[in-house]
């Protein structure tokens, strides 16, 4: 147990890594080594850490108005602009990054790692009209929660709205029951 941190956003364990990654609502990231449980570094980004997640050497952190893309192999960051607001959940599925924001948005960026830059941002779905709070994938669609009392169903492949659900007693157990519902639909 790591004691004297505040409110921890995001964990993360990047493959193939020895150190795992925290983020925070003060501003900072803080890399981990996994064998010792020492912090090994603190990084202040200046500003509210809303998520942090991992998809292969990537790091990703949703951020006020932009995801910071690191890339721990190669030490290179890439600052990917688009949401308005606070960035609160972040997926990877197909190659691609979704980011839930604060204005109801869900931003888009295609991965290409052949380019120098290897995020390009392909659009933005819409549809809630409150805080994206929680994003998952399965059977190539992505299911979004919102402030908004609403679940979202829609094409990770086309980004286009299959099915909106408006769940008056919203909470994280209606979210978990109709994304396991969704995921196993499709066996």
């Amino acid at each position: 147990m790591v004691n004297g941190y505040v409110a921890v956003s995001g964990i993360a364990l990047p493959l193939g890594s020895d150190k795992f990654y925290s983020g925070s609502k003060d501003g900072t990231v803080r890399p981990w080594d996994c064998h010792t449980g020492q912090c090994a570094n603190v990084i202040n980004l200046g500003d509210e850490v809303g998520c942090l997640i991992c998809e292969g050497p990537w790091v990703f952190i949703g951020m006020p108005n932009v995801v910071k893309a690191w890339n721990i192999e190669s030490s290179s960051e890439f600052i990917l602009n688009e949401p308005a607001g606070q960035v609160y959940c972040m997926v990877v599925a197909n190659k691609m990054l979704f980011a839930g924001a604060r204005d109801g948005g869900i931003f888009v960026w295609k991965g290409n790692h052949e380019a120098e830059n290897p995020f390009h941002h392909v659009g933005s779905l819409r549809g809630h009209s409150h805080t994206v709070t929680c994003l998952t994938v399965g059977c190539n669609m992505l299911y979004s929660g919102s402030m908004d009392n609403t679940i979202i169903t829609q094409g990770c492949v086309v980004l286009e709205v299959y099915l909106m659900w408006h769940c008056p007693f919203y909470s994280r157990s209606n979210l978990f029951i109709l994304i396991l519902i969704g995921i196993f639909s499709c066996y």
